[in-house]
């Protein structure tokens, strides 16, 4: 199964990176792995110093406290070349969030969709759901739990990206 694959195109992190956060990934009591350009709730919980506690969205998610996933893809194996979608974040290790900040642009593969078999189309708005890491399609209507919108798509080498702008935030 092949994961998402996540570009930062024009994000605020990209030249200040005060904003990002590190933090480990946990289902219902235990580290789980996660894919890049997963939607995730960071918590108060400290682990270490700075690194926090983050866990699937929920019905309390709100914009200030939902970052996407942007480890880099780093695969320690030699033994054969590796594509990027090959790449999952494997439990227990630190992840990189990215805030959530409107007019960043990033862009993202079919497999980041909660539903990849009918993906958003361009002008669609896309979000997060509760109880799940994956973008969320939600048609051509903003919501409290909207993240932004497709504004196009392209293909990049073997990939095929929807490229997202992160809209005004809506008010719950």
């Amino acid at each position: 199964m092949p994961y998402a694959v996540f570009r930062k195109d024009n994000m605020n992190t990209t030249l200040n990176g005060f904003n990002m956060r590190a933090a480990r990934f946990y289902g219902a009591t235990d580290p789980e792995e996660i894919e890049n350009c997963a939607v995730v709730k960071i918590t108060d919980e400290l682990l270490d110093r700075s690194l926090y506690k983050c866990v699937a969205p929920d019905a309390a998610t709100t914009r200030e406290n939902a970052f996407l996933v942007s480890t880099p893809e780093l695969m320690y194996s030699q033994e054969r070349y590796h594509y990027l979608d090959e790449y999952i974040n494997v439990a227990g290790e630190n992840l990189r969030l990215e805030p959530i900040v409107q007019k960043d642009k990033f862009s993202v593969t079919v497999d980041a969709f909660a539903t990849p078999a009918t993906p958003p189309a361009v002008g669609d708005f896309v979000g997060w759901a509760a109880g799940s890491t994956k973008l969320a399609g939600q048609g051509t209507t903003a919501t409290a739990t909207t993240i932004g919108k497709v504004i196009r798509t392209e293909q990049a080498g073997r990939h095929f990206f929807y490229i997202i702008e992160v809209t005004k935030e809506v008010a719950a």
